[in-house]
C-alpha cells in the first residue's frame, strides 16, 4: 500500500517535502563543554526521526491498525528512548552554573548537584532500609513497632493519619481520604482474597524480609511481623469489593483489632516507596537523573525553558501563540453550531491555556517551589542521599499543575518539529485536557455520541479491558485539532512574506497530513494499557486520517459503519 497520501489537503506550491532544514538562528553553545541536549534546528530533527522510527512496527499495514503501525515498536525498546533523552538534559542542565545564575535559581542547582553526587554514592542496590534518616521519618508518622518495640504506643496509633501522612511522600498506603479510594495491599504482588495463600505469598515475604533483616531482627520476631501483616491483608481483602464510606468504616475496624502488624506494613511500605528496586543490570546514574527531575521538576523545567529560550524565544512564543489561536478558531465555530453559552467558557479557557503553555507555573508557585528547595540546603548537613530523597519528596502541593509545565518538551513540542506534529502532539493534547472535557456535556450532540460509543464498542480490534471510557475526548480532540492545523497550513501558504513551509522530518517517508497522525499518536506509546484504545478512538471515524492514508473501507481502521461526532 502506497503510505503517502494521494492528494494533499491543502496547496502545495510552498510546502518543502523535502529534506531541507531552515535555520532560524545560531546555537550558542557552552564552552568546554558537551552539549547533550543538541537543540539545533538541524540536528534535533533527525535524532528525533531516529527515536520515532524505533517505535514503528513498519510490516504493519497502517490502515488496518495505526497504533501497532505507530507504536508497535515500542514495548521491545528496552529502557525508554524519552527518558534517556531526559536524563541527558538533566546532566547537561547540572552543569550550567552560568544559566542557573542567569534565572537567580544559583543556590537551588546547588542542592540538585549535592542530591545528584549522594544519589551516585549510595548503595541503592542493597538499600540501606535501617538508614537513620528514614527511621526517623517512620517514627514521626506513626512508629515502626518491630523496630521500635515498647517505646511504641498501640493507643496513640491511627492507622488513617499514618496512611495519609504516606501520601506525602508519594506512597499508597491503605486509603485516599479524599475520594475513598481503597489502595491494593502487597508490595512486589498485589495481594487479593484469591491469590493471598499462594501466588503472591513468597514475592511480598521476601521484600518484608529483606527491610526486617536491615535492623537485625532475630528470625523468630522476622516471622511474627510478617505473620501479623498477612493475618491483617486476610481480613483487609474480604472489603475490597466496594469503595465507599462504608467500606473504609470496616476497614477502620479490622485495623484497629491489628494496630501493631498495620503500622509494620505502613512503616515498610514507606521503605518500598524510597527503595529504587535497582538491579545490576540498571545505571545507577540513570536512577539519579530521573530522581532529580522527579523531585525538582520545576527547577529543571525553569533551567530547560531558559535554555531553550535562549535560542529559539521568538519561535516559541510564535508557535504557541499560533497554536492556541487556531485552537480556539477551530472551536469556535464548531460550538457556533452546537451552543452558543459555550462560547464565554471557550474565551476563559482559550485565555487560562495560553498562560499555561507559555509561562508553566505562575511566578508565584514557581518562586515560592524554589525558596522552599533552596532552604533545603540549610537543613542537611551530612549529605546523605536518604535526607536529600526524603525531604524533596515532601512537595504535595505541586499535584496535577506539574502536568501542564512539561508542555514544551517532547514528546509534546519541540520548535524544530514540522507544523504538522506541533499541532498533533500538542494541538490534541491542550484541546483534549483543557476543552472537550469541559464543555463536550452541554453540546447538544447526544444521539451522535450514542452512535459512536455503541460502534466503538463492537470494533474488532480492542479487548474489552483497554477501554476506560475517555474515548470520545481523544476522538474530539485530534478532529478539532486538526482542522486547527489545516488553517494554519492555509495561511502560511498564503502569505507572501512565507519563502517556504518545511514539513519534513528526516528519514521519515510520510506527508504532512500523515506526521500530524503520527506525532499525535506516538505521544501516548507509553501512557497506559488504555493508550490504544485512546490512539485508536481519535481515528476510527476520522475522515482526515482516511484521506491521509487513503484506508480503504472495510480496513482494520475504516469500518464500513462510521460515527463522525460532526
Amino acid at each position: 500500500m502506497e503510505t503517502k497520501s494521494e492528494k494533499q489537503n491543502v496547496d502545495s506550491r510552498k510546502l518543502s517535502i523535502n529534506e531541507t532544514d531552515v535555520q532560524i538562528g545560531p546555537v550558542k553553545e557552552v564552552p568546554n563543554k558537551q552539549n547533550k541536549t543538541s537543540y539545533s534546528e538541524n540536528e534535533f530533527p533527525k535524532s528525533y526521526a531516529n527515536l520515532m522510527k524505533s517505535y514503528m512496527n513498519l510490516s504493519v499495514d497502517p490502515c488496518n491498525d495505526f497504533y501497532e503501525y505507530a507504536c508497535g515498536n515500542y514495548r521491545h525498546n528496552g529502557p525508554d528512548p524519552f527518558t534517556k533523552q531526559k536524563m541527558a538534559k538533566i546532566e547537561y542542565l547540572l552543569e550550567r552554573k552560568d544559566l542557573a545564575e542567569s534565572l537567580k535559581v544559583s543556590r537551588d542547582l546547588r542542592v540538585a548537584q549535592r542530591f545528584y553526587s549522594a544519589c551516585l554514592r549510595a548503595d541503592l542496590q542493597s538499600f540501606p532500609a535501617n538508614d537513620p534518616h528514614y527511621l526517623r521519618l517512620i517514627q514521626s508518622i506513626g512508629g515502626f513497632p518491630a523496630v521500635d518495640d515498647a517505646s511504641w504506643n498501640a493507643s496513640n496509633f491511627n492507622c488513617f493519619n499514618m496512611s495519609e501522612q504516606l501520601s506525602k511522600y508519594g506512597a499508597k498506603g491503605l486509603v485516599d481520604m479524599l475520594t475513598y479510594e481503597i489502595y491494593e495491599l502487597g508490595f512486589d504482588s498485589i495481594v487479593t482474597k484469591s491469590n493471598i495463600a499462594n501466588t503472591t505469598y513468597q514475592l511480598n515475604v521476601e521484600r518484608m524480609r529483606k527491610y526486617l533483616r536491615s535492623f537485625k531482627l532475630q528470625e523468630v520476631k522476622t516471622k511474627e511481623v510478617i505473620d501479623g501483616v498477612f493475618a491483617f491483608w486476610r481480613q483487609a481483602t474480604k472489603l475490597y469489593n466496594n469503595q465507599n464510606e462504608e467500606s473504609l468504616k470496616k476497614i477502620g475496624e479490622v485495623c484497629d483489632q491489628h494496630r501493631e502488624a498495620v503500622a509494620n506494613y505502613l512503616a515498610m511500605k514507606l521503605l518500598y516507596t524510597f527503595d529504587a528496586k535497582l538491579n545490576a543490570n540498571q545505571p545507577q546514574g540513570d536512577y539519579c537523573a530521573a530522581k532529580l527531575q522527579e523531585s525538582m521538576p520545576i527547577l529543571f523545567y525553569k533551567l530547560y525553558l531558559g535554555d531553550l529560550y535562549r535560542i529559539f524565544s521568538e519561535k516559541i512564543n510564535k508557535d504557541t501563540g499560533d497554536i492556541i489561536g487556531e485552537l480556539g478558531k477551530s472551536l469556535e465555530i464548531t460550538l457556533e453550531k452546537a451552543d452558543r453559552r459555550e462560547l464565554d467558557r471557550l474565551k476563559r479557557t482559550q485565555e487560562e491555556v495560553l498562560q499555561i503553555v507559555t509561562q508553566g507555573l505562575n511566578n508565584f508557585l514557581i518562586d515560592h517551589f524554589i525558596s522552599r528547595t533552596s532552604s533545603i540546603e540549610d537543613r542537611i548537613y551530612d549529605d546523605s542521599y536518604a535526607a536529600y530523597d526524603i525531604n524533596l519528596r515532601h512537595h504535595d502541593e505541586l499535584g496535577v499543575l506539574m502536568h501542564a509545565v512539561t508542555f514544551l518538551e517532547p514528546p509534546y513540542y519541540h520548535p524544530s518539529w514540522p507544523v504538522s506534529m506541533k499541532f498533533g502532539a500538542l494541538g490534541g493534547l491542550l484541546l483534549r485536557v483543557f476543552y472537550l472535557s469541559d464543555g463536550k456535556d452541554a453540546w447538544e450532540y447526544k444521539e451522535r455520541v450514542k452512535c459512536f460509543e455503541d460502534y466503538f464498542n463492537k470494533l474488532r480490534i480492542l479487548d474489552d479491558n483497554e477501554r476506560d471510557g475517555k474515548e470520545i475526548d481523544y476522538f474530539g480532540g485530534l478532529r478539532l485539532a486538526f482542522s486547527a492545523y489545516q488553517n494554519h497550513l492555509s495561511h502560511l501558504l498564503e502569505d507572501p512574506t512565507q519563502q517556504r513551509v518545511n514539513e519534513k522530518v528526516p528519514g521519515l517517508d510520510l506527508l504532512p497530513d500523515q506526521l500530524f497522525f503520527l506525532g499525535s499518536t506516538q505521544l501516548i506509546c507509553f501512557y497506559s494499557k488504555h493508550a490504544r484504545s485512546h490512539a485508536l478512538a481519535s481515528l476510527t471515524s476520522n475522515e482526515d486520517f482516511f484521506k491521509a492514508f487513503n484506508c480503504p473501507m472495510g480496513s482494520g481502521m475504516r469500518p464500513a459503519k462510521t460515527c463522525p461526532l460532526w
